[in-house]
C-alpha cells in the first residue's frame, strides 16, 4: 500500500469513533488481532528481554514492574508474569485493551494455567490495568519500567514529563525497545526505513499527519536509575531487529 494512502487513512481514524474503526479493520479486514503464534512468542522473548536486563544490571528477577503502552492484550505483562515477577502494572493513555484478546494471548502464553474470566481475576493474578493514565511521581514505586515500541510515538512534551515520571518511580532500571525507522516502510516496499529523514518536521506531519518513525530498531536496555538517585543513567544503547507488535 503506498504509504501516503495510509498516512490519509490515519488522518480519518483520528476523527470521532476513529478508534473503534481502527480496531473493527484490524480485526476483520487485515486481522491482526488476535495475534498470531509467532507475534506472542517474539513478544514473549521481549519480556524475557526486560527480565534478563534486569538480572544483568540489579540481580535477580524484580518483584514489580511497570509497563508503558500496554496496547490490547497485555501479551507482555503475560509473559512477564511467567518469568516469576510477583506483579506487574500496566498502563496506557487509552483504555485499549480487551479481556477476549488477553484471554486469547494467556491461552497461548500462559498455556491455560490460569483462567482469566475478568478483570478482576486478572488483578488477583498479579496484573494490574490502569487507563486511560499518565506515569507521575505520585505513583506506585517499582523495581522497573518497559515499554516496547511506545516511546517514539510520545510527543517531545509528552515525553519529558514521562520520563521524569519514571525516574521518579523506578528503583532499579528502566528498559526500552523504541523503534527509529519509518513505520510506512513496513507495509511501502518502495520505501527505506530511513524515508522519514527526507522531510523536514514541518513537511512529515503534512504528509504523514503524525510523528511516527518505523521498524529498524534501536533498543534502549537501558537507562538505569540508582536506588534513591535523581538521576538517570545510560547504560548501553544496542541495534537489534525486533518483532512488529
Amino acid at each position: 500500500m503506498d504509504w501516503r494512502l495510509k498516512a490519509l487513512a490515519f488522518r480519518l481514524l483520528d476523527l470521532p469513533g476513529g478508534t473503534y474503526a481502527h480496531y473493527f479493520l484490524q480485526r476483520h479486514v487485515t486481522r491482526n488481532w488476535p495475534r498470531r503464534a509467532a507475534t506472542l512468542n517474539a513478544l514473549q522473548d521481549i519480556a524475557r528481554r526486560v527480565v534478563e536486563d534486569y538480572a544483568r544490571h540489579v540481580g535477580g528477577t524484580p518483584s514489580s514492574v511497570l509497563e508503558i503502552g500496554a496496547g490490547r492484550d497485555l501479551a507482555v505483562p503475560l509473559a512477564l508474569r511467567k518469568l516469576g515477577v510477583a506483579k506487574i502494572i500496566t498502563s496506557d493513555v487509552d483504555r485499549l485493551a480487551r479481556l477476549d484478546l488477553i484471554q486469547h494471548a494467556a491461552a497461548r502464553i500462559l498455556a491455560g494455567e490460569v483462567r482469566l474470566e475478568s478483570w478482576e481475576s486478572l488483578e488477583r493474578y498479579g496484573i494490574l490495568y490502569r487507563a486511560p493514565h499518565y506515569v507521575t511521581d505520585a505513583d506506585e514505586k517499582v523495581d522497573c519500567s518497559c515499554s516496547n515500541e511506545v516511546l517514539e510515538h510520545v510527543p517531545p512534551d509528552q515525553l519529558v514529563r514521562l520520563l521524569a515520571g519514571l525516574r521518579a518511580v523506578t528503583s532499579g532500571i528502566t528498559t526500552h525497545s523504541i523503534d527509529y525507522s519509518d513505520h510506512y516502510a513496513r507495509s511501502d516496499g518502495s520505501l527505506s526505513r530511513f524515508n522519514f529523514l527526507k522531510y523536514d518536521d514541518a513537511q512529515w506531519s503534512t504528509a504523514a499527519g503524525n510523528t511516527s518513525t518505523g521498524f529498524g530498531t534501536a533498543i534502549m536496555s537501558g537507562c538505569s536509575v540508582k536506588p534513591g538517585s535523581r538521576s538517570l543513567k545510560r547504560v548501553r544503547c544496542r541495534a537489534s531487529p525486533r518483532p512488529r507488535s
